[in-house]
């Protein structure tokens, strides 16, 4: 990661942390994904912003070992789904989701994945675009 993305990175810190907003510039002006921006940032030690709640028991290297960390979930229904949801927001860098499974209507007032758009398509990869 090029000195440059650090500090663009060090310079648009927002109450200590790394506003959404600059981690899509940077990923934009350095052409990089937004999972490379991420990483960049915890390297030099700036927690993104939307891991603030997670500082105070995670830390810095908590939250990098959950950005390295990878997770198998099998079943993307009524729990799986939960599980991936919760996983994606704490910050695991990696989750493969199994389930052959396609979503009906039968889902739709118990499976967080599920909504009318996606009735008929695999959940696995409605996991997948939800999570990313």
């Amino acid at each position: 990661m090029g000195s440059e993305t650090g500090d663009y990175l060090r310079s648009s810190l927002e109450g200590g942390f790394v506003p959404w907003a600059a981690e899509r510039e940077a990923a934009r002006r350095y052409y990089l994904d937004a999972r490379s921006v991420e990483a960049a940032a915890l390297e030099l030690g700036l927690l993104p912003a939307r891991y603030a709640r997670n500082a105070g028991s995670l830390g810095i290297e908590g939250q990098k070992a959950l950005h390295n960390a990878r997770v198998l979930v099998v079943g993307c229904g009524g729990l799986g789904g939960h599980l991936i949801e919760g996983l994606a927001r704490l910050g695991v860098g990696y989750i493969v989701a199994v389930d052959p499974d396609c979503f009906d209507e039968s889902n739709l007032n118990r499976q967080i994945l599920c909504t009318t758009e996606n009735l008929g398509k695999p959940k696995a990869d409605e996991a997948a675009r939800r999570a990313a």
